[in-house]
């Protein structure tokens, strides 16, 4: 594909394999590229409508969750740090508390993480971003070429565009004309971090929502169907099926988006399950995160019971941890 920025307009002609550079292919070192992942760290759901089968170990766990070393040592730590006033039970309203503030814990990353990549894309240093300044980061293969790239798409010259990054470069130029400002052609720091992280502002996600509308809802009712949810035609008896991925997909549908029971999800519905900061879904994600564990089910959690089910909360499962476990207090 060739492209040619003209204002906001990206014309398309032809498909090519490599980014070329006057003919030629450049290869000369990795470039770290920028891009715009579907996985959203703090999301229940990726920006492609697949299910984040990683959310409740990043709610539980915040910013360890990529790091966690001693899994006991690290829940028990955990477990007191949720257990706000130190009756050793977990309740509904403190777990509550502790995903909303590991929810925030993963933005703060991300704004943090944001600043770092606007420092590596502001080439000229005017305190924002470009979508010429963006492009050529996704698409070229080193720093040299990137040169040349943002050259040539500042120039208004045509800039081959490698076909896997086709549909990636058609996805995100949506998404950043939807921020940018009307006649502007560049996203402030602010806005870029809107672009990058939609759940993060009302109105962003409100765009979210209208995206994983538009994947899934095949007869643009403007709502789902749990058909529609598990990527099956109308009619198909979804209980029927036994595959995990389905069977994870329907009880997301009915037990957690469709508030209101009635087989059909809105789309204040599916906004208010986006929403990563709704106080309703954090308490919604409470239940289910002491239900993995309530074994005695008097709806809280013991650091016990945390143990012994730690898999649910880290993916790991710990072993004799019975021996040790009140040696801890």
């Amino acid at each position: 594909m060739i492209v040619r920025m003209i204002g906001t307009e990206t014309i398309h002609v032809f498909l090519v394999v490599v980014v070329l550079v006057d003919g030629k292919s450049m290869h000369m070192g990795k470039l770290e590229r920028e891009t715009v992942e579907d996985h959203i760290v703090g999301m229940k759901m990726e920006r492609d409508g697949d299910v984040n089968k990683n959310y409740h170990h990043e709610v539980f766990l915040g910013r360890e969750v990529t790091k966690i070393g001693d899994t006991r040592a690290a829940l028990t730590k955990i477990f007191k740090n949720v257990d706000a006033n130190s009756d050793s039970l977990i309740d509904e309203a403190e777990m509550t508390d502790w995903v909303l503030t590991k929810t925030r814990e993963h933005f703060l990353e991300a704004r943090s993480n944001n600043k770092l990549a606007i420092e590596k894309l502001d080439v000229n240093k005017d305190n924002e971003i470009s979508w010429n300044e963006f492009l050529s980061n996704l698409i070229a293969e080193n720093a040299q070429e990137r040169e040349e790239v943002l050259k040539r798409l500042n120039n208004n010259e045509e800039v081959h565009v490698p076909p896997e990054f086709e549909e990636k470069v058609q996805q995100v130029h949506e998404s950043w004309i939807r921020v940018q400002d009307i006649g502007k052609k560049s996203l402030t720091y602010e806005q870029f971090f809107d672009f990058r992280h939609p759940e993060t502002s009302s109105d962003t996600l409100q765009f979210l929502v209208e995206d994983i509308l538009h994947d899934m809802d095949m007869d643009d009712s403007n709502d789902l169907t749990v058909q529609e949810y598990v990527a099956m035609p109308p009619g198909v008896d979804v209980d029927s099926m036994k595959d995990e991925w389905t069977v994870e997909r329907r009880k997301e549908f009915r037990n957690v988006i469709d508030l209101n029971k009635d087989g059909l999800v809105v789309v204040d519905e599916l906004k208010a399950y986006l929403d990563p900061l709704s106080h309703t879904m954090a308490g919604q994600e409470a239940r289910q995160l002491i239900g993995f564990g309530d074994s005695n089910e008097d709806g809280r959690l013991t650091l016990e019971e945390i143990l012994e089910n730690s898999e649910f909360y880290t993916g790991s499962k710990l072993y004799n941890y019975a021996q040790s476990v009140h040696e801890e207090f």
